[in-house]
Order: structure tokens, then sequence, then C-alpha cells
């Protein structure tokens, strides 16, 4: 069964205070974890600021590509001049 994307929070630290963010609401760890990435069409990688750990993205990346050629993205929608 195809699913179209899984949200993978990664880590939960943060060095913004993004009006919007709705990552500092979830407790990783009682979130699931997921080791199967082939069900997905897209993956959005997230949890706190995703750039903070360049190393963990890469390796994340690795961990997918070795199962999965789908489109994977980060998104930093908060800049400068929004937080607080």
């Amino acid at each position: 069964m195809t699913k179209d994307k899984l949200r993978l929070l990664l880590f939960d630290d943060c060095n913004r205070n993004c009006p919007g963010c709705c990552n500092r609401d979830w407790d990783l760890q009682a979130l699931p974890l997921c080791q199967d990435y082939t069900p997905y069409r897209l993956i959005m990688l997230t949890g706190g600021e995703p750039m903070l750990y360049p190393e963990i993205i890469r390796e994340a990346i690795a961990a997918i590509r070795r199962q999965t050629n789908v489109p994977i993205y980060s998104i930093r929608l908060c800049r400068n001049n929004w937080t607080r």
C-alpha cells in the first residue's frame, strides 16, 4: 500500500521560535520508529531545526536512499524577522 507522505521527525533541538511551529508539541520518545521507507511517495525531514545537525540529515538520507529513491525535502519557513 502506497502512502503519500512521511513526516520524519529527526530530533527536537531548535535555535528558533517560529510562531507556527508544531514540532515542539511532539514527544519524540512516544512516536513510532520508521524503518521502512518504501511505502511513501514523499519524505519530509523535520524536527526542531533540521540544519542544526547536518550529519544526522546525511545519515537519514543515506538510510532512506538504501531503500527508495522518492523525493526527500526539508523546509524552513521561519525567517529571522518572524521569530520572537
